[in-house]
């Protein structure tokens, strides 16, 4: 717990059952270990039906949890499979193209393979041939 948390008073009020019993069982199980139910209606002063009731609400969420972890790892698994069908289709592709006979389909399925897989860089060293831009004191005092 971080420094200066309070508990509420019905926090406080179950917590000092729980010591109660706590200090009640030091030299033994007052209530046997194998009998869970009744334990903890005497741990949290509650009745049996409440810790029926809050066990059956922690099983369901825990199932829910379950559930949706289960889900997650079945969309993960399905995006893997998504990405090794689109490698495979890249490895058939480029293997088609280097194992046919015509030399200018390999050289346009090569570059088709190529562009898609790693973009190129632009070629454009300079400006298209237009002179710079030459700007008097006043423009560039504008500018600023």
């Amino acid at each position: 717990m971080p420094k200066g948390y309070e508990f509420s008073q019905d926090m406080k009020k179950i917590f000092f059952n729980v010591i109660k019993f706590v200090e009640k069982e030091k030299f033994g199980p007052v209530i046997p270990l194998f009998n869970v139910n009744e334990r903890l209606s005497s741990m949290l002063d509650i009745s049996m039906r409440s810790v029926e009731r809050l066990k059956s609400e922690m099983k369901e969420i825990e199932h829910e949890m379950l559930e949706r972890k289960r889900k997650m790892e079945e969309e993960k698994e399905m995006l893997e499979n998504q990405k090794l069908q689109v490698l495979g289709r890249l490895r058939n592709l480029r293997s088609r193209s280097s194992s046919s006979s015509s030399s200018s389909s390999i050289v346009s399925t090569n570059t088709m393979a190529i562009s898609v897989t790693v973009p190129r860089s632009p070629r454009k060293l300079s400006n298209s041939g237009r002179s710079s831009i030459l700007l008097t004191e006043q423009q560039q005092e504008t500018i600023r």
